[in-house]
């Protein structure tokens, strides 16, 4: 008697040959590219980063001129002897320009800028989180593919084993205890055939939600780029572009311009205004006449008491601002946690997947020695099996290994913020968040504009954006992933955060104030913000015109 197993590549190679007549090759960057265009989730999160945007544009009218126009007609009876009714109509037509709100739009403006770019963090993390579904559904077939070529190679050969035990008792050369033991492994392998198949298709179910189709041919996807060479490099690198880190920052400065919009409250708005209009009779058969009026005037107008509701909101303001700032140190320790996971548990399943391999190599050395010498009858059936199954189940640990390996090594380029398809894929057709406010955030402005603006800002403090992150070039000649090698097997693990803070201290990014109430109707609490943020803070990332 003689079992024999394909390794888990040989097995997945003939499934996909076998199935290549009915399905078509699909790639991983296939499957990206299609969820990059049509996945609903990140089309909603850029539909709703379209809308913030209207905010920004919104925010600006406060330095724009309205025009209106009323048109009314009344008819007025007075009761008397003889009762007299008059009908008198008119128009009007109105234009107010806003010359100075105190600062207040300014600081609006720069508050919608802040959000607007913070907003485009966030939809740098959806498409992360988009395309991290894409490639763990992606390996979820992959490896139940495999694992169920495995059960089926297992369920024959047993099957043919059992058949070999069946007529040999038939001739008593065995007893019916062999036959009982064959029978009770094939019956578990049936099972277990049962439990591979239905976890095929509800990964495949999965990867249907993710990708928008079924999985066709899936093709072994090269390695991911772009993986940091060190755990210090990721740290580095989740520094600088973490969507969640930088949104973080952004949300911080809006709340900072807010507090400015709130105090400007305090101060005079300066606004000036024209009227011109018609007014008169529109008694029937009666000649109808008119008289018109032209109105200009220039509006001061200075708050002297509004029974403490700018002042709460000015408190208001800056609790929100401190809030946000104890955010921004929130979200970096999420952020050094998720990478310094990630690292380790990349490293740790490059590491199992070592010794699976040892492992299988072993069991098959000492699954043919078994079989040699079962045949020699210095074996018996239950060791052979127990052999055989150690095998399997090798074959498996190094399946789920591959899968869990490539899955880690998304997870980290998502903690670090580079799962993105301008990383991932050459040449690909990127969503350019930024058009659409490019497109309408000059409409309906004035040639005057910036000399409004400017002297509304006056005053206000400018607050630097965040600055765009670039991606690294990509070889003309890239198709599909662009590959770079992985952390070997021997890289050290990550165990602790490089930016950790010393005991008994507080971080360099912890505020100054937390842990004490802060804020009055007077003025904004200074904070001087944390090196690692700072560093992202540049004006080349503004959305304002000027």
């Amino acid at each position: 008697m003689r079992f024999t197993y394909a390794r888990p590549a040989t097995i997945a190679v003939c499934l996909l040959a076998a199935t290549a007549d009915t399905a078509r090759a699909e790639t991983l960057a296939d499957a990206l590219a299609l969820a990059y265009q049509s996945n609903p989730t990140l089309q909603q999160a850029r539909a709703e980063q379209r809308a913030l945007d209207e905010t920004y544009v919104q925010a600006r009218t406060g330095w724009r001129p309205t025009v209106s126009v009323t048109a009314a007609d009344d008819y007025e009876r007075v009761f008397q002897t003889p009762a007299i009714g008059i009908n008198n109509g008119g128009a009007t037509l109105n234009a107010s320009q806003p010359i100075y709100t105190g600062g207040r739009t300014a600081a609006t403006v720069r508050a919608a800028e802040a959000a607007v770019l913070a907003g485009r963090e966030s939809l740098r993390a959806t498409e992360a989180s988009v395309l991290q579904s894409v490639i763990l559904s992606y390996q979820d077939v992959l490896r139940d593919q495999t694992l169920l070529a495995i059960r089926q190679d297992d369920v024959r050969a047993l099957s043919r084993v059992q058949d070999e035990i069946v007529a040999k008792r038939e001739v008593g050369q065995i007893s019916a205890t062999d036959v009982d033991q064959i029978k009770a492994q094939v019956a578990t392998v049936q099972a277990t055939l049962a439990a591979a198949e239905a976890q095929l298709q509800i990964s495949r179910a999965e990867y249907a939600a993710a990708v928008g189709e079924n999985p066709g041919t899936l093709i072994p996807p090269p390695p991911l780029p772009d993986l940091p060479a060190d755990a210090t490099a990721a740290f580095d690198a989740a520094e600088a572009e973490s969507p969640a880190l930088r949104q973080a920052a952004l949300t911080e400065q809006a709340s900072r311009s807010r507090i400015e919009e709130a105090r400007a409250a305090y101060g005079p708005t300066i606004a000036a205004g024209a009227s011109y209009g018609y007014l008169g009779s529109n008694q029937p058969a009666q000649t109808v006449t008119y008289d018109n009026a032209l109105t200009a005037q220039i509006t001061l107008t200075q708050p002297l008491f509004s029974g403490g509701l700018i002042s709460s909101g000015v408190r208001q303001a800056v609790e929100t601002n401190n809030a946000d700032r104890i955010g921004v140190e929130r979200t970096r320790r999420q952020v050094v946690q998720m990478v310094s996971q990630a690292w380790n548990q990349l490293i740790s399943t490059e590491r199992m997947r070592a010794a699976d391999q040892t492992a299988l190599n072993a069991a098959t050395l000492e699954s043919e020695g078994m079989q040699a010498e079962y045949h020699l009858a210095l074996r018996s059936t239950l060791e052979v099996l127990s052999a055989d199954e150690t095998v399997r189940n090798a074959q498996i640990s190094i399946a789920n290994a591959d899968h869990d390996a490539y899955v880690a090594e998304a997870n980290l380029l998502g903690a670090i913020g580079r799962l993105e398809m301008r990383y991932l894929v050459a040449d690909p057709s990127l969503y350019d968040p930024s058009h659409y406010l490019n497109k309408v955030k000059n409409q309906g402005a004035t040639p005057y504009e910036p000399l409004i603006a400017g002297l509304d800002s006056l005053g206000v403090a400018r607050v630097a954006a965040v600055k765009p992150i670039s991606a690294p070039p990509l070889p003309a000649h890239a198709v599909g992933l662009v590959t770079a090698p992985a952390p070997g097997p021997d890289a050290p693990l990550a165990t602790a955060s490089p930016v950790a803070p010393e005991p008994q201290t507080t971080s360099s990014s912890t505020p100054a104030s937390m842990g004490r109430d802060v804020g009055t109707a007077t003025a904004a609490p200074r904070v001087e913000a944390e090196d690692e943020i700072q560093k992202l803070l540049d004006r080349t990332g503004s959305l304002d015109p000027r």
